[in-house]
């Protein structure tokens, strides 16, 4: 049986030591162990995996802005990161001292990763929402 087409034969083809690049154009070595021949498949035994999630939240329509942050009750989630709560109370300081809130309401996520829970409840008594990375 002949080589398969598009390969050398010879005591390089075997051994390996000719380099591709040295090899006349097209032609490729031929051999079992070898990655490049066209009739070994090399992707056999490979499970390729998507990348993309799914999404399992259905969507909700954005809430409508408010008119003035003057007189509203603000909520302050902080997602647990290191400068989050330092960072919420200085903007949400200035967003008194600029347009004179109500109050604040605090909510902290047990951890940077997960999600924060109770905030139906949680939104049930505020106006508008403040969120913080704190890196």
């Amino acid at each position: 049986m002949g080589a398969p087409s598009g390969c050398t034969q010879g005591a390089e083809a075997v051994s390996g030591e000719l380099s591709l690049a040295a090899r006349p154009h097209g032609t490729l070595p031929c051999g079992p162990r070898n990655h490049l021949s066209p009739n070994l498949n090399v992707m056999s035994g490979i499970t390729v995996l998507s990348p993309l999630g799914i999404n399992r939240v259905e969507a909700r329509p954005v809430a409508a802005r408010i008119g003035s942050l003057q007189g509203i009750r603000l909520g302050l989630i902080n997602n647990n990161k290191p400068n989050a709560a330092a960072l919420l109370d200085g903007v949400s300081n200035l967003i008194d001292a600029q347009h004179g809130l109500s109050g604040t309401d605090k909510k902290q996520k047990p951890h940077s990763s997960v999600g924060a829970e109770g905030l139906d409840a949680f939104v049930k008594n505020i106006q508008a929402a403040l969120v913080a990375v704190g890196d």
